[in-house]
């Protein structure tokens, strides 16, 4: 992170000794930047809608955003923040796959003097990026575990994670630590991709083993959408309660229905224009936060009515 900031300094001391069109050609002036984007995968609405208050910013200040998807390929998006180098962006907005395995990655934007604004989930190498904007993490397990030990007094709670992915590590430690504290309940910990199919499949399964658990937590929001459909099929909508994170209109509405017990909005929208304005804070070498953590809260059928199910925070 030293090295980055060192970096930026030394160029904006070139571009004041250079005429003002030298200092648009390397990236500094308005309207010839060029960011990148490496988020999760972008069939998660809330990478969209991330994506999309970044690049709303972007745009508004006449640069370009160039968005890539891994598909929750660690692999892959490596060679997408490669080719993101080569294409000599300013600064890369990145949420990795693989929180330890994009370290190569990360080790070639710090060789191209790229600076990387890590997004949502922490990387475990947080020397090689200029600034990490995310949500509170622990505390939105936390939120969910309080909220569970409030609607059962006892029980087995089933916890679907991705070890891989910080995001994961952060919320499920909060929960469990909070439940741990009572010992009245039973983990049950499986690991999954993050997709609908990967939760649905884990749900299914544990109901044909005839496995007794009362709730289910989930690292994020796609996968619990997968659980939700395994307990409809199976009957058991309301029975088994479910929590997670993200505060999708979707998942809203479906906390309006019943469906899900409560989810933690995490505020895209706002993590997203955070995110941005740290950007060219690091371009104009102005003063930046290393960590930048966005609020959350809990959303619950009590509160559902005021909070609004139509859009994200």
């Amino acid at each position: 992170m030293q090295r980055i900031r060192k970096l930026v300094v030394l160029v904006i001391l070139i571009c004041g000794m250079l005429s003002f069109s030298a200092c648009n050609h390397i990236g500094l002036g308005a309207g010839h930047r060029k960011f990148g984007a490496v988020f999760m995968s972008m069939s998660n609405p809330l990478y969209e809608t991330l994506n999309a208050s970044i690049e709303s910013i972007i745009k508004e200040n006449g640069d370009q955003l160039i968005t890539l998807d891994p598909a929750y390929d660690n692999q892959r998006q490596i060679q997408q923040v490669e080719y993101l180098i080569r294409e000599r962006v300013d600064a890369i907005f990145l949420t990795p796959v693989d929180w330890q395995g994009i370290k190569p990655a990360l080790a070639a934007c710090a060789e191209a003097g790229i600076p990387v604004i890590n997004i949502d989930a922490p990387v475990y190498d947080t020397d090689l990026v200029a600034c990490i904007v995310a949500p509170d993490n622990y505390h939105a397990g936390k939120l969910c575990a309080q909220d569970l030990m409030k609607q059962m007094s006892s029980g087995t709670v089933v916890v679907l994670e991705k070890p891989s992915a910080s995001i994961s590590n952060e919320r499920v430690t909060g929960f469990v630590d909070t439940l741990a504290e009572d010992g009245r309940y039973r983990i049950a910990r499986y690991t999954v991709t993050g997709t609908p199919q990967s939760g649905m499949t884990v749900t299914d399964s544990l109901l044909e083993e005839q496995v007794i658990f009362e709730a289910v937590m989930t690292f994020n929001e796609p996968s619990a959408t997968g659980v939700a459909a395994a307990l409809k099929a199976a009957g058991k909508t309301g029975d088994i309660l479910l929590y997670s994170v993200g505060g999708s209109p979707d998942t809203k509405r479906m906390i309006s229905d019943g469906i899900f017990t409560a989810t933690v909005l995490q505020s895209p929208k706002g993590t997203g224009k955070a995110a941005a304005e740290a950007a060219y804070m690091i371009l104009n070498g102005g003063y930046w936060e290393d960590v930048i953590r966005i609020p959350v809260s809990l959303v619950t059928k009590d509160n559902i009515r005021q909070i609004g199910t139509d859009n994200w925070e």
